[in-house]
């Protein structure tokens, strides 16, 4: 499937950058980083997110998280989402859950195991991040749960909503969830495509995306199916309005953007991920494996941005007009500052 095609390219890029990289330190400073030479190897992979329980570690203070130590830590990011440019959270490999405060990159320990490739949230004290083996986890404010007692088997791949009881998480095999405030509950659809991607300007109008150029649309009472004018997988649907709607899909260079009206395409660079900011702040990631860049659509044309020092491929991307962040396959952390963007680590 070409879900799982893509996924598996990226972790194979994920790993082909980290082993060309050099951490360039083996041992850090005890008082100051959650990583030290006795701790060896399983510090290092509990920092990468192969271990969930961090909480025993030097620096990880209760409700504190824990430091994010650089270079031995290079935390691959599959998605962010922010509350305010100081709480943004980032989810990626190994059920990595971290977040900024607006000075640094705290590790917030989960019960969960697998990768995780989607984050939103209603609030900074109401989050949801999804990934594999049908995973839904939960951050109230203070610690991450996990959701049981889902209606299925299935992995997620986006999670987005409109309110603290309107959200929805969409997946593999058809898998599309409903959260009302109290409960997921499973919609059924005569669809087995996998979707890749949901967004909702309100709790009567919400996109879904996916394998084959699938576009379902949620008017509040039913989905109804959109036609497209290509048959590639939908990658990413991102917002600002009922009326500015963005969608990126795997057919190379392409881009459409929904007026509220219809559906028109435009061209720009392809990638993973894709962000709405403001009407006239759209982000696309560019497809490149050894090295990354970002286009922006200023409102009259779009123009790329070559970022040095980034490795890539770019997996990754949220901003505000003036801030931002941008990751990509080798752990490297992009911020921008309402102007340009440079690599952080």
């Amino acid at each position: 499937m070409q879900l799982r095609h893509t996924k598996v390219s990226i972790l194979l890029a994920t790993l082909l950058c980290a082993a060309c990289s050099s951490t360039g330190q083996e041992t850090m400073d005890a008082e100051n980083s959650v990583v030290s030479e006795e701790m060896g190897m399983e510090g290092h992979a509990d920092l990468l997110g192969l271990s969930a329980d961090l909480r025993g570690l030097p620096g990880c203070g209760e409700g504190g998280g824990c430091p994010v130590d650089l270079p031995v830590a290079r935390p691959v990011v599959y998605r962010f989402w922010g509350s305010a440019a100081n709480d943004v959270w980032a989810v990626g490999k190994g059920s990595l859950t971290m977040n900024w405060n607006g000075t640094s990159w705290r590790r917030f320990p989960n019960t969960g195991t697998v990768d995780l490739w989607a984050v939103w949230g209603s609030s900074s004290t109401d989050v949801w991040a999804v990934g594999d083996n049908a995973t839904i986890l939960h951050w109230n404010g203070s610690s991450w749960s996990k959701t049981s007692g889902l209606p299925t088997m299935s992995g997620f791949n986006d999670v987005w909503g409109t309110s603290a009881n309107d959200a929805w998480a969409v997946g593999n095999g058809g898998t599309i969830l409903h959260w009302d405030g109290t409960k997921w509950s499973q919609v059924s659809i005569p669809y087995i495509n996998g979707f890749m991607t949901v967004w909702g300007a309100a709790a009567n109008d919400a996109w879904i995306g996916g394998e084959a150029g699938l576009l379902l649309h949620w008017d509040g009472t039913k989905m109804n199916e959109v036609a497209t004018s290509r048959a590639d997988t939908i990658w990413r649907i991102r917002g600002s309005s009922t009326s500015n709607v963005y969608m990126s899909t795997d057919s190379a260079s392409y881009v459409q953007q929904w007026d509220g009206t219809k559906w028109t395409t435009s061209t720009t660079g392809y990638g993973f991920d894709l962000w709405v900011a403001s009407d006239n702040r759209v982000w696309t990631l560019t497809d490149m494996i050894m090295g990354c860049g970002v286009n922006l659509w200023n409102g009259f044309t779009w123009v790329y941005k070559n970022i040095g020092g980034c490795k890539g491929p770019t997996t990754a991307i949220w901003t505000t007009d003036r801030d931002g962040w941008l990751g990509d396959g080798s752990g490297t952390l992009v911020r921008y500052n309402g102007t340009d963007w440079k690599v952080t680590w």
